[in-house]
């Protein structure tokens, strides 16, 4: 009955439920679907999240105030950090990956050239001599900013002449409107596809450029573009890198599947250029190379460079005679020997083993064969010597013959093994060789993976979940629900049974302890979906799953919308999951019950609010504020539906204060979020002109901030039309919030508009303490703290070491001269920073960093006796009575 009712469903393809039994006696439902992606529904939510991932790298690149550029503004290679340790990748490394990229773009003979992706410039510098005239475009308004402000650079200038003429645009790659037909004759995407959502979004960026190239003779450069067929093997060296000695293979080989199917960044099949090439007959010509270069890293390993030709000339490789290089395995010595003496005028090979990659496909067919291998036993077995041939070194052979080498990975094999042709030099260029597809076409999602799937799977579990509840009594909803791509099968057709139970049991490896009761597996539940992790077991702590003081308040709540009882004292008492399960109750449990929203009248000022107070400067406008995406076509009536619930289930935002220290908490009804929302249009602005909108309705908002009136929030709806995403600029004061709980009024906003835009009654999670309440126990409190103020009057006068040898400046040492020094940590170590080492001490990761903070500081003063530091600590107050 509930497949039926999954098979029915609009948005699903295949729908397959199984009873598993993972302890004796315990019987569990799981249900196994297939979307469908051709759905509305699923079509409108893959819309919205493509548009989703293109703010998010805008937004990371974007935050410019993290970034510490390089030296040398011309060689900027800031972000380029290495998969297996964090680290920015080597100069050497990086300078290598510039020459070669840049040299093969020359080998086109570029004359005026747009580049897609600009970033910081480095591919850009390097082609600018060779130009006649050069435009570049980024999602990023900061990288262009920065790039317009070195167009003033003299020393710049001097270096590369005409720098001062280049184009520079704030543009998205899809967005082609403004680019003159015929105005360049060589489109570059370097290290830009990966950034892209989807396929889909790949296909209109290039349908886009060849409708602008000139023809005859424009071409396209796509580099760095990730390897499809490589992905396994490139989660797999990454996972055996980062592996403890004894880590099993099943263990890795869980990790590494999780990894690729998570993978957020585009990967594509190099087939699919191949499948573009057939479709498209504006396309004449296709090159698929491994990257240039001599260094091994995870640039020149797992990706590779694609040229699209729409003029050439051309003869099928598929005419010349090949051979199997598997089937003799020569070396570099034999091949030289080969085209030293026999001189051939080509020698074609087929399948040549990879030598770039060879350990790390070793490795990953290692974790999927050895599930009793340990890490180390895996390593061992993937480095013994592999056979193969580097790319790099074939060119060198060639050049040493007198021979043109092609190497191509147009075949796409699943190995990373590539062909390569080598014809003799002679008088003239030889004809390009003309790659065809070896298979027919597929639909164009079977060439790269979909980094948006697990968005989409975590929408679709939940939307599909609320029907289950909806429809069946609670036994017959699935505790589980799993997204696949589709149904294993078995030789005859039929739905293979045993390979669902084996996928569905892949989360519960030896590390991880499932839960078993109906309390257990709600909880485990609650902690995966907060913190945004695949799963979580009773032998988890929820601190070192990435938890903190907010949400666990956060867990509180949600526990409470689904009848679990329990406090964030036992969340701080008892972090592992397990024995977090004992302390839940099924009835209001806390001793001390300061919840509810009815508190309204006077209320004590706490402490920060007379702190406060007690500044010299005005604090009217002392406020915090975020920039929200609005659905395009925003439903009004739903948003002001939405703020009003947030204004009355929330009462600090309803708090008066006047400069006398009264505070006063108004009711619910006072408080009119029509009077605090007003709307402004962007629809006709420019992205520049946007962001400066945003920012004078922020400023205004700020302005109409008046505490002692009880005004303490204030929006704007930025409407960009009906088709476009909008912007919510929301400001609050700092009275009512802190940069803490964003996430709760964030979610409260988010889940009251869908219910106001479903025309359903807003229900919002209980508040475990309204702030009158908390605040009137606050201030009663304070008489069993007295006897306390002796040890602290005594912490406070004991002699500190002092940080400097001299006396404070205040015309000098303010804080506009501040700098910061930023460092990274290698990810073996990090990880035990923020794991094994509080766990070994029974502390948090505050404590090891205050601690490592004062030995540091030792250090660095040369402290030969004992040291003291005295700091400044600054919390959010809220803690449990």
């Amino acid at each position: 009955e509930i497949e039926a009712a999954l098979a029915a469903h609009p948005d699903l393809a295949q729908a397959a439920v199984i009873a598993r039994e993972d302890t004796p006696g315990e019987m569990r439902l799981v249900a196994h679907v297939v979307p469908n992606l051709a759905s509305a529904a699923l079509e409108t939510l893959s819309a919205s999240l493509q548009q989703e991932q293109i703010a998010l790298w805008r937004d990371i690149e974007d935050d410019d105030r993290a970034r510490v550029h390089g030296a040398d503004p011309a060689f900027d290679t800031t972000s380029w950090n290495s998969s297996y340790t964090g680290l920015p990748l080597s100069a050497a490394d990086m300078r290598s990956y510039v020459e070669c990229t840049v040299k093969r773009i020359r080998s086109l003979e570029p004359r005026h050239v747009l580049e897609i992706g600009c970033g910081a410039g480095l591919i850009m510098f390097g082609l600018l001599p060779a130009c006649a005239s050069y435009t570049a475009c980024d999602l990023s308004r900061a990288r262009i900013d920065r790039l317009r402000t070195l167009q003033t650079d003299p020393g710049l200038l001097a270096r590369f002449p005409g720098f001062d003429k280049v184009g520079l645009h704030h543009r998205r790659a899809d967005d082609a409107e403004w680019i003159a037909p015929d105005a360049f004759d060589t489109a570059v995407l370097a290290s830009v596809t990966q950034y892209f959502p989807s396929i889909d979004y790949l296909l209109q960026v290039l349908d886009k450029l060849l409708d602008t190239l000139r023809r005859p003779g424009g071409c396209i450069f796509l580099g760095d573009v990730r390897s499809l067929p490589l992905l396994e093997a490139f989660h797999a060296s990454v996972e055996l890198s980062k592996a403890g000695r004894n880590d099993t293979g099943h263990a890795l080989a869980e990790r590494v599947r999780r990894r690729v199917e998570h993978e957020k960044e585009l990967a594509i099949d190099p087939a699919f250029f191949l499948a573009l090439q057939q479709r498209d007959p504006r396309i004449r010509q296709v090159e698929i190379l491994p990257k240039g270069g001599s260094a091994l890293n995870e640039l020149t390993r797992y990706r590779y460079d694609v040229v699209i030709r729409t003029s050439a000339q051309t003869i099928p490789a598929c005419a010349l005679e090949w051979t199997d290089w598997p089937e003799t395995r020569p070396n570099l010595a034999g091949l030289h020997d080969t085209l030293r003496t026999g001189r051939p005028d080509t020698l074609a090979l087929r399948n040549v083993a990879n030598a770039r990659v060879a350990e790390a496909c070793a490795a990953a067919s290692r974790l999927r064969g050895s599930a009793s291998a340990c890490a180390h036993e895996i390593r061992q077995l993937a480095a013994a010597r592999q056979a193969g041939l580097d790319p790099e070194d074939l060119h060198s052979l060639g050049r040493q013959c007198g021979y043109r080498v092609d190497t191509s990975i147009a075949a796409s094999h699943p190995d990373g093994a590539f062909d390569v042709v080598f014809r003799r030099s002679g008088a003239g260029v030889p004809p390009l060789l003309r790659w065809e597809l070896g298979a027919p076409p597929q639909p164009w999602r079977n060439y790269a993976n979909a980094p948006l799937s697990e968005a989409l799977r975590q929408n679709l579990s939940q939307r599909l979940r609320g029907d289950l509840q909806r429809r069946f009594p609670p036994h017959m909803v699935p505790s589980a629900l799993v997204v696949l791509p589709s149904l294993p099968l078995t030789p005859n057709g039929k739905l293979d049974y045993r390979a669902l139970a084996t996928r569905s049991r892949d989360d519960d490896h030896a590390t991880h302890v499932a839960p078993r009761t109906a309390d257990e597996i709600v909880l485990c539940e609650l902690v995966a979906d907060l913190l945004a992790i695949p799963r979580a077991g009773l032998g988890d702590n929820f601190f070192h799953l990435g938890g903190d003081s907010i949400s666990s308040i956060r867990l509180v709540s949600r526990a409470r919308e689904r009848g679990l009882t329990f406090t964030p004292r036992d969340v701080f008492q008892h972090p592992v999951l397990g024995k977090l399960a004992r302390q839940v109750t099924r009835a209001a449990g806390s001793s001390v019950d300061i919840a509810g929203d009815g508190v309204q009248g006077p209320v004590p000022a706490t402490p920060i609010i007379r702190w406060l107070l007690a500044q010299p400067h005005s604090w009217k406008r002392f406020s915090q504020s975020v920039i929200l995406q609005t659905p395009a076509g925003l439903d009004t009536a739903a948003l002001a539906a939405a703020l009003q619930a947030l204004l009355d289930h929330h009462d600090a935002l309803r708090m008066r204060v006047d400069a006398s220290g009264t505070a006063h908490v108004l009711p619910a009804s006072p408080v009119p979020a029509a009077d605090c929302l007003q709307r402004i249009s962007i629809a006709d602005l420019e992205d520049g002109e946007r962001e400066r909108a945003l920012e004078r309705a922020r400023d205004q908002a700020s302005a109409r901030l008046d505490p002692a009136r009880g005004r303490l929030l204030q929006a704007v709806w930025a409407d960009a039309g009906s088709k476009a995403p909008g912007r919510l600029v929301l400001v609050i004061h700092h009275l009512a919030v802190d940069g803490v709980s964003w996430r709760i009024l964030m979610s409260d906003l988010a889940a009251a508009y869908a219910a106001a835009a479903a025309h359903t009654r807003i229900v919002l999670p209980p508040v475990p303490a309204s702030f009158g309440a908390w605040a009137r126990r606050l201030s009663a409190s304070t008489m069993h703290h007295r006897s306390e103020l002796p040890y602290w009057a005594a912490v406070q006068r004991s002699p500190v070491s002092p940080l400097l040898t001299r006396r404070l400046d205040p015309r000098r040492d303010t804080a506009g001269r501040a700098r910061f020094v930023e460092r990274s940590l290698p990810v073996a170590t990090t990880a035990a920073l923020l794991t094994k080492v509080p766990a070994a001490f029974h502390a948090r990761i505050n404590d090891v960093l205050l601690s490592a903070l004062v030995l540091a500081t030792a250090s660095w003063r040369r402290a030969r006796e004992s040291f003291a530091l005295r700091i400044d600590l600054e919390g959010h107050g809220r803690e449990p009575f």
